[in-house]
Formats: structure tokens, sequence, C-alpha cells
């Protein structure tokens, strides 16, 4: 009996301390500004922070399903993984473009993943969540942020008359002076 208590501790505290994977999920917008008709990089990260390694890992994001309001340029919203080892890091990007401008709330996405490499419970994570962006549209962008050429040509063809009047004034009068000596 003694026995049987001894070889049934061991194996729980085998259990307890079996290599499990455990995933920490970010999703991440990296553009600056959300613009109408230009691209939105979107980044998703994994990490596996665990002893061992998670299995069968699949990325699924619902947030973009809409092909009215987001087009696809590069990249898919989901992704597998056959297995990503402990102490690792993967990185998926997907690049769209916002059909429209306004108020979007962006949400999470899920990850399923088993968490030893013979585990039948599949295990699931959410990424963090971006929250609420607000896509602007092209010509509010471009009107706050382009470079303004034409209207710096203007403002140089401008400036040239108040500086080009006292300088003839100011040289056709030295000129007449220089000619009596």
């Amino acid at each position: 009996m003694r026995c049987f208590v001894v070889v049934v501790f061991a194996a729980l505290l085998a259990l307890c301390q079996a290599e499990q994977a455990r995933l920490v999920v970010a999703k991440d917008l990296s553009n600056n500004a959300l613009v109408a008709k230009r691209d939105l990089v979107v980044k998703f990260e994994i990490h596996n922070i665990g002893d061992g390694p998670a299995t069968d890992v699949t990325l699924t994001d619902d947030s973009f399903a809409k092909q009215s309001e987001f087009q696809t340029v590069a990249g898919t919203a989901s992704a597998h993984w056959d297995r990503i080892p402990a102490d690792t890091k993967v990185t998926h990007l997907l690049v769209l473009q916002p059909q429209f401008s306004g108020a979007y709330n962006f949400t999470a996405a899920k990850v399923t993943y088993f968490d030893q490499e013979d585990a039948d419970l599949q295990k699931t994570a959410t990424t963090s969540n971006p929250g609420s962006g607000q896509i602007s549209d092209a010509e509010d962008y471009a009107r706050s942020y382009d470079a303004h050429y034409m209207e710096w040509v203007l403002f140089l063809v401008l400036l040239v008359v108040p500086v080009a009047m006292p300088y003839h004034l100011w040289s056709s009068s030295a000129s007449k002076y220089d000619k009596q000596k």
C-alpha cells in the first residue's frame, strides 16, 4: 500500500511538472495614422513563454471579414503553425486598405493551440484589443500632412514683390550717386 501511494504521488508530481506551453498574444496596428485607401499594417505577435512547445497553433481574426470595409493587400486574416517551441516568438503581418472613413472598433483575434505534445484539450487565447480608431479621409489627411508644395511656391512668388521692390529703388538711387562721383 505504501508503494502505491508513492507511485500515485510521483505520477501527480510528474503531471504538475509537465512541460506546458503558455502563449501571450498581441495584436498591434503599426500605422501612426489610419487613412482610407492607404495601407494599414496589422501585426500579430505570439510569444511562447512556457516550458514546452505549443502545437497546432491557429490564429484567426474576424475583425476584417467584410470585404466592403477592408481590402486585403497582403497576408491573410488567419495563420497556422505546426509547432512553436518554448521561449520563442512568431510574427504574422496583415496589410489592409480601409475602404471607408469614420470610427472603427478593432477587436481581438483568437488563437487556439495544444499546450502539450499529447494533449487532448485545445486551449484558446485572445490577443490584446487595439480598441477603437478613427479612420481619416484621404483628402483630410493630405490637407493636414502633405508638403503643400504649391502653397510654398505661391508664397515665394508673393515674397519677391515686397523684397524686390525696395531693392530696385535702393539700387536705382545708389546708381545715381555712383555716377556723380
